[in-house]
């Protein structure tokens, strides 16, 4: 049985967390531009007691693998939230989410590296979202759009540790000026494997909304399956998708379970749980004739690997 957690279709309004704090849009106003995220090169440069937490529960963070998010509002879906400084961290045991809030535990939670299910990143407006969805937690990092080219860094690093890619865990992966078309070629989704992926594509069009005279637009889209992941892209009109973000659900191949399209929906399974993209029907029905045996095929494989290594040796009698 599949557990019935699922990532929201929306993570961007999601309800005010336990250590998020409501505020009044006038109050908000009065607080003036938010601080810039960065990159620290030292633990020294973290908020207190973050470089301490973060050490005991993932190890000491390498330079470049830690990032600060600076507290800032946004909008939720009961109201207007002030969201706390943030920093997330990787170690050689994984990744951990630490927010500055003294009235609750400051470590949100712990993925370690083997229980990373799939990432996933939503932009719109000012406002950007990671969620980050493991065996047993689910880490959901808000903060705000600028920060961008920082957090798709991360992104790509978290995921080439947790899947042994060495080709993206020190390299950059945005900040470039690359074409839409050619994003699925791109560190930030191959992680640095030379082999071309396979790719299927929808361009964005207009579409007719659920009244007879409202039309809205769905934009272009892609559906990538790496040597490590399914990767679903959703093109944010008029941003350079390295430079300026895109929304991405990239899911490990070795643990998906099942991968089924309803209409506009595509629903990848997990032990996890589903995660679900909205796309145009005809390439949700395409990535599920195309890509659904390969992943039936590389499941099959992984058991088998499993089972393998799980298999006990044969004890040996001693050499006389």
């Amino acid at each position: 049985m599949f557990a019935k957690r699922a990532v929201p279709v929306s993570s961007l309004d999601a309800p005010c967390a336990p250590w998020e704090i409501p505020v009044e849009r006038d109050l908000a106003e009065l607080g003036g531009g938010p601080a810039r995220s960065f990159r620290p090169s030292s633990a020294r440069f973290l908020p207190v007691d973050a470089a301490e937490d973060l050490a005991d529960l993932v190890g000491p963070p390498r330079p470049g693998d830690l990032l600060v998010l600076p507290s800032a509002t946004r909008p939720a879906a009961d109201g207007l939230v002030c969201v706390p400084d943030q920093v997330v961290g990787m170690g050689p045991r994984g990744v951990a989410q630490w927010v500055d809030d003294l009235p609750y535990p400051r470590v949100v939670g712990v993925i370690p590296y083997a229980e990373l299910v799939a990432a996933e990143h939503l932009l719109a407006g000012e406002h950007g979202c990671l969620v980050l969805t493991g065996a047993r937690t689910q880490l959901t990092i808000h903060y705000r759009s600028p920060a961008w080219p920082a957090v798709g860094d991360l992104l790509t690093r978290l995921r080439a540790h947790a899947l042994a890619s060495t080709g993206a865990s020190t390299m950059s992966a945005t900040g470039e000026h690359v074409q839409w078309e050619e994003l699925p070629y791109s560190l930030l989704v191959g992680l640095g494997d030379p082999r071309p992926p396979r790719c299927l594509s929808a361009a964005a069009e207009s579409v007719r909304g659920r009244w007879w005279r409202h039309r809205r637009t769905r934009p272009a889209a892609q559906v990538v399956l790496t040597r490590y992941e399914l990767v679903v892209l959703r093109h944010v009109t008029g941003r350079a998708p390295l430079r300026h973000g895109v929304n991405l659900l990239a899911v490990a191949r070795e643990h998906i379970a099942g991968l089924d399209a309803s209409g506009e929906r595509l629903t990848v399974r997990t032990p996890a749980g589903e995660h679900q993209v909205e796309l145009n029907p005809a390439l949700a029905e395409a990535a599920q004739t195309k890509f659904r045996p390969m992943l039936r095929a590389c499941g099959a494989r992984g058991s088998a690997a499993g089972r393998r290594r799980a298999a006990p040796r044969p004890r040996t009698a001693p050499q006389s």
